[in-house]
């Protein structure tokens, strides 16, 4: 859904069920996890993503984050005033925003 989200403290806790899982529960899950392989780009992409999304929360920062995405991602116009002075100045320096 387009428009503007934004993050709380709580929302960090959704999906962390460990509290609920008994211990058979929680030894499969692990035994699970520990069969999985990623490469160790994907491994630090993904604990970047969440250092960010920590900080995101503790700022309660609100946005449209998919219109944000959306200018890195496909190239569209930028959504927000940050991110037209972002084009003015690469268009200043002759480097427009890749689409990728």
């Amino acid at each position: 859904m387009p428009g503007e989200r934004r993050f709380l403290p709580q929302d960090g806790r959704r999906g962390h069920d460990r509290e609920r899982l008994d211990g058979d529960e929680r030894a499969a899950a692990r035994t699970q996890v520990n069969q999985l392989t990623l490469p160790p780009d994907a491994i630090l992409i993904r604990r970047m993503h969440g250092i960010v999304a920590v900080v995101l929360q503790q700022l309660r920062a609100g946005a449209d984050w998919g219109a944000i995405a959306a200018e890195y991602l496909h190239g569209t116009p930028p959504a927000t005033s940050l991110g037209e002075a972002e084009a003015g100045f690469l268009a200043s320096r002759g480097r427009g925003r890749v689409a990728r």
